[in-house]
Order: structure tokens, then C-alpha cells, then sequence
């Protein structure tokens, strides 16, 4: 009796660890995607303000500003971008491994 005990109980701590594994899963999914989603964010609206200054070219002084928001952009902003996106995508691998893992599918895109 004591041994089906023990082992019923090793059971329930294997199952507790594993529910466990997939919750920090899931909460890693859902921060990951809070990241990406700040990503594309960023990158629409960056999109949408250059294609805004494009359709609106003015004089010297305009494209003069609209090139030092461009470079601006091209040195400082972006940089910052590029190396939050690899982190990103060596994060998503690491799900995804974590989903193989625990055998389960991987996430919706």
C-alpha cells in the first residue's frame, strides 16, 4: 500500500511539474507575442509616416527635415529594432522547441 502510494504521488508531482512547464510555455507565448505585435506596430507606423512624407514633398527645408528624420531613423532608430527582432526570432525558436518539447503543436501564426 505504501509503495502504490508513493507511487501515485510521483505521478501527481510529474503531472503538477509538467502543467507547470506548460504555463510557463503558454506565459512565454503570450509575452513573446506582446513583443512582436510592439514590432509590427512600430514598423506599420513608421511605414505609414514615410509613405505620408512621400506623398507630401515640399520645399528645400522640408526634404532637408524629412532627410534627417530618415537618417535619423536609418542610424538610431532602427539599429535598436534589428537587434530586438533577432532576440525575438532566437526567443520563438526557443518555444518552439519547448512546444516540440512537451509535444504539443506549435502556436497559431
Amino acid at each position: 500500500a505504501e509503495r502504490e502510494y508513493e507511487d501515485a504521488l510521483q505521478r501527481r508531482i510529474a503531472e503538477a511539474e509538467k502543467e507547470r512547464q506548460k504555463k510557463a510555455t503558454d506565459d512565454m507565448f503570450d509575452n513573446l507575442k506582446g513583443k512582436a505585435d510592439g514590432l509590427c506596430d512600430w514598423l506599420q507606423g513608421k511605414t505609414n509616416k514615410m509613405k505620408d512624407d512621400a506623398k507630401n514633398i515640399g520645399g528645400d527645408d522640408d526634404i532637408n527635415k524629412k532627410q534627417k528624420e530618415l537618417d535619423k531613423l536609418l542610424t538610431e532608430d532602427k539599429p535598436p529594432k534589428i537587434a530586438e527582432t533577432e532576440d525575438l526570432e532566437r526567443d520563438l525558436r526557443e518555444l518552439g522547441d519547448r512546444y516540440a518539447a512537451e509535444g504539443r503543436p506549435p502556436p497559431p501564426d
